[in-house]
């Protein structure tokens, strides 16, 4: 019985020191053009190949986006492909769709489930895609415009933002969703410094269903390309 008690504590301990080794934790700031956003986050990685350079890892994401003057346009689907499903994949926008709501300073927090995908050159370079996969957003509710293109009415209303986040394909999403392909590199065993590519959706709601053709709709989205840099640190 002794035996048996020491060989599960040995495997608890050596489980334990391998998952420990692999703790990620990042702080990054994006920005482009009257957009940004600063986020951090923990991330763990499992090696997928024996020589442990190619890895899957998943972690907890906070992000915060700032902008200035953005338009959000219509987010369901079936307003913008005209289809859901894996089909949107090989539709085409139906710009004559979308309504849109202008916000003078979006501000945006979500708190994100995300997964990642990473090769390790040299031991020194990682090239890596990360995104998220579920949470949730919040944060305080924005006076805005709802635009109407086709009737040419313009509707001012209070705008809040969407508390479900959900990764799907392309447009089926939901929420607030944030990707990054990105390099990285350590400078020393514990800090690496980052730079990435990312794509951020954002994404509100209006106080009422404000859109009604080609069906009634309260959700709206703002897309961005950011590019982001980052420190990350590693402490064991």
């Amino acid at each position: 019985m002794k035996t048996i008690f020491l060989f599960i504590f040995i495997c608890a301990f050596n489980s334990f020191s391998q998952y420990k080794t692999e703790n990620y934790f990042e702080g990054n700031v994006s920005f482009a053009k009257n957009k940004n956003d600063i986020n951090f986050n923990w991330h763990h990685f499992h090696p997928l190949s024996k020589n442990k350079k190619l890895k899957f890892g998943y972690g907890v994401r906070f992000t915060s986006f700032f902008g200035k003057n953005q338009f959000y346009s219509s987010a369901p689907a079936q307003i913008v492909k005209n289809t859901s499903g894996p089909a949107v994949l090989f539709s085409k926008k139906l710009d004559a769709n979308l309504d849109s709501v202008f916000v003078n300073n979006p501000q945006v927090n979500f708190l994100n489930v995300f997964v990642l995908l990473q090769y390790t050159f040299a031991e020194k370079l990682d090239l890596g895609f990360n995104i998220d996969l579920i949470g949730f957003g919040f944060g305080k509710s924005h006076n805005s415009i709802y635009i109407n293109k086709n009737a040419n009415e313009n509707i001012s209303n209070v705008s809040s933002i969407s508390n479900f986040n959900l990764l799907l394909i392309d447009v089926n999403d939901r929420g607030n969703l944030k990707s990054e392909l990105y390099v990285r590199y350590w400078i020393t065993k514990k800090w690496a410094a980052k730079i990435a590519v990312s794509h951020l959706f954002t994404e509100i709601n209006t106080e009422v269903d404000y859109q009604k053709n080609p069906e009634n709709n309260n959700r709206f989205r703002l897309i961005s390309n950011l590019v982001s840099i980052g420190v990350t640190f590693k402490p064991w």
